[in-house]
């Protein structure tokens, strides 16, 4: 499962940086930095995720990946 998502976040990834990086002007932040911000708010079943940005979903995927490595959480709970 988890290189499934992996594999996805990154072509998804690869695509729009290619096709709308310098002439849209959008910079995405490094899968490695996403994975470290979402484990350091360790956030729970409770709490309200908000991607303001949003370019790619990367934070949004991470969180939802920690949650269910991490926290043992279903999707369908999210």
């Amino acid at each position: 499962m988890k290189q499934t998502w992996i594999l996805k976040e990154r072509y998804f990834k690869s695509f729009l940086q290619i096709f709308f990086k310098g002439t849209a002007g959008q910079y995405f932040t490094p899968l490695n930095i996403v994975r470290f911000m979402v484990e350091c708010f360790d956030i729970t079943q409770d709490d309200l995720v908000l991607d303001p940005s949003c370019g790619s979903g990367g934070f949004l995927l991470q969180t939802l990946q920690y949650m269910q490595e991490k926290k043992k959480i279903k999707p369908k709970n999210f």
